[in-house]
């Protein structure tokens, strides 16, 4: 999920540096556009007044020459109609002027903004790979520590299993003992349809079984262990016992052995005393 979020964080800012630098290179084009434009217009400018400035210039020879010719004769009227069309010409040329020195501006304020593009796109490319380090160094700080939780959870996972194994063992242990005693009991039938009972082990062993099943918490099992253990010392009590009680009571005892059932409880508890 990190990995699918930094590599969408990843395109967008991809995205975003695309866009900038198209719109970087229609700023270049527009500027180069209108530069040209002002360059043509100043060449449009330049033809018009070259004309007129010849004719102003062919004037004044000519009033030069007429009046080195005649120096007596003051032709007020044409040096008054000179000087008018020169002020026009003037003040058109000024205008002219002002309009270049306006789109001057314009083309200085253009590149202006060109360069304050450029700027930002240089912050954002620093800022991009800042990024790129500061998510690196996360990264590996994820997988540093996603290593040692890893290696905590799995001691931990370890030594609940060990726990669980080791309860469970302990019980088929003392499951497995009741069963060798009561598979050690021997009987023999005597005279009058009687039997008699040899164990090999001592059945009183199952009393003290019954209290480990007790103080591990497997109740049931300790009950089974009570009631077999009852049962049979009941047996052993009566002075003459015959065969096929004492064999049902045999078979009897074998089925409580297998229904005996460890607690899930205790077997699957996180406290590692019990």
């Amino acid at each position: 999920m990190i990995r699918l979020m930094f590599l969408t964080l990843l395109i967008l800012l991809l995205l975003i540096v695309s866009d900038a630098l198209c719109h970087e290179q229609d700023i270049k084009e527009s500027s180069q556009s209108h530069e040209f434009a002002l360059n043509h217009e100043i060449l449009q400018l330049q033809r018009r007044l070259d004309p007129s400035m010849q004719t102003i210039e062919t004037k004044f020879e000519s009033i030069n020459k007429i009046n080195e010719i005649f120096p007596e004769l003051a032709l007020k009227s044409d040096v008054l109609e000179l000087e008018k069309n020169l002020d026009e010409k003037s003040i058109v040329f000024k205008k002219n002027f002002e309009g270049i020195n306006k789109a001057n501006t314009q083309l200085i304020e253009l590149h202006e903004a060109v360069d304050s593009i450029f700027s930002i796109l240089e912050k954002s490319r620093n800022e991009l790979n800042n990024e790129r380090v500061r998510n690196k160094a996360l990264e590996q700080q994820k997988i540093i520590i996603s290593f040692f939780v890893n290696i905590f959870f799995a001691i931990l996972a370890g030594i609940y299993s060990g726990l669980v194994v080791a309860r469970f063992s302990r019980f088929e242990e003392l499951r497995n003992e009741v069963k060798r005693i009561i598979h050690g009991i021997d009987y023999i039938s005597t005279e009058v349809d009687l039997l008699k009972i040899i164990p090999k082990k001592e059945p009183s062993e199952i009393l003290s079984i019954s209290s480990d099943f007790l103080a591990l918490g497997h109740k049931e099992a300790g009950e089974l262990a009570s009631l077999i253990m009852s049962e049979l010392s009941t047996f052993r009590s009566l002075p003459s016992t015959k065969y096929e009680q004492f064999n049902e009571g045999y078979i009897r005892w074998q089925k409580l052995c297998r229904k005996m059932k460890p607690n899930l409880k205790v077997i699957l508890n996180l406290k590692p005393w019990l």
